[in-house]
């Protein structure tokens, strides 16, 4: 049997679901993975603005493997947030502020 209406009850999105949506979609840019410092370089935070989202993204790189320019990076963070937000979480983005900084250094070793 089928139903012909929808099922009555509502669907959640905590902030705590939309803060891991957020640091997938950064980790998901594939442009900086090489450079970054490692896996767990990347944070994000989360504010409301006026209904939409709001987010701050900061990745640590590794000194000596930054990709240049890091302009077209900081755009292909800020698209995959905007796109994973609103396609997996259901949000308006208003605004997506990248911050990189040096997160360490590339350290060479020699093998014997």
């Amino acid at each position: 049997m089928t139903r012909d209406r929808p099922v009555p009850g509502r669907t959640v999105i905590t902030a705590r679901a939309l803060e891991r949506l957020a640091v997938g979609a950064a980790r998901g840019a594939e442009a900086w993975r090489d450079a970054a410092a490692s896996p767990r370089a990347v944070g994000v935070k989360l504010a409301d603005d006026a209904g939409d989202l709001r987010a701050s993204v900061h990745i640590d790189l590794t000194l000596g493997h930054a990709p240049e320019p890091l302009l077209p990076l900081g755009d292909a963070v800020r698209a995959a947030m905007v796109a994973q937000l609103s396609a997996l979480g259901g949000r308006s983005v208003s605004r997506v502020d990248v911050r990189f900084s040096a997160g360490g250094r590339a350290t060479e070793r020699r093998v014997a």
